[in-house]
């Protein structure tokens, strides 16, 4: 069973990108593509081999989410991210924002392309 996390825990949380995870940045470093490498054993070789699947998957990040990526660094908590992004972004709506982030980045979480750690308290 997948524990629940109130709103106030997931803008707590830190998220870190996957260290796996190889990264190309365009000639204006406006966007980023994340190369996500295929896991490697010789039943997935020869499968892969069989229906002809590439070694790599590529996504493309647009300028809003290669913003997001870069500021998972292991230091800014999703708030912080929402707080920067709405910076950058001054015409948007805080709670659209908010919202359109945290479901950001929990996808990207569920692809394994960033962790998502709780941030620890004096409390525990």
């Amino acid at each position: 069973m997948k524990k629940k996390f109130t709103k106030e825990q997931i803008l707590k949380m830190i998220p870190v990108k996957n260290i796996n995870i190889e990264q190309q940045i365009s000639a204006d470093s406006k966007k980023i593509t994340l190369i996500i490498k295929r896991k490697k054993s010789l039943i997935l070789n020869l499968i892969s081999y069989l229906l002809m699947i590439p070694d790599e998957k590529k996504i493309e990040l647009d300028k809003t989410g290669t913003i997001v990526y870069n500021l998972c660094d292991g230091t800014n908590t999703v708030n912080d991210i929402i707080n920067k992004l709405k910076k950058e972004l001054t015409n948007s709506n805080y709670h659209e924002l908010e919202l359109s982030v945290i479901n950001y980045l929990i996808l990207l979480a569920k692809k394994n392309i960033i962790g998502l750690s709780i941030k620890k308290t004096e409390n525990g």
